[in-house]
């Protein structure tokens, strides 16, 4: 018992200790903002039911408009998740920018997706810039 206490104390202070050398190691916070329109061309001939996962990927522009300048491609998974009448969407994306400012870069994100409300907000996971 007494050796097991030893090694929880050793682990708190090596945690403890990395704790303080974190905000050595982070750099600053940099906020851009970034607006693009993913194309959707989601459809299907089949009804949607509960628990179907599709696998897509579309074009992301600078415009709503399908024509407009290509930014990248948004890749990703999508699965219906609400048993009600409502289309609701549980998505994971990948942003992966091809041309323009970011070139290169890329931004993944996760959450749910209300398809009749009209704000959309999803988690920033990853990504490099």
């Amino acid at each position: 018992m007494a050796k097991l206490s030893i090694y929880v104390l050793l682990l708190s202070l090596f945690l403890f200790g990395i704790s303080l050398l974190l905000p050595l190691t982070q750099s600053k916070t940099k906020i851009i903002k970034v607006r693009l329109y993913l194309q959707d061309t989601f459809n299907t001939s089949q009804p949607i039911v509960y628990g179907d996962v599709f696998a897509f990927q579309d074009p992301l522009t600078v415009g709503p408009d399908p024509k407009s300048t290509l930014l990248g491609r948004a890749q990703g998974t999508i699965a219906f998740s609400n048993r009600e009448a409502s289309y609701d969407l549980h998505v994971s994306i990948a942003y992966i920018f091809t041309s323009g400012k970011y070139n290169g870069s890329t931004v993944v994100v996760v959450g749910r997706n209300n398809v009749p409300g009209s704000d959309k907000e999803f988690a920033i996971v990853g990504g490099i810039l």
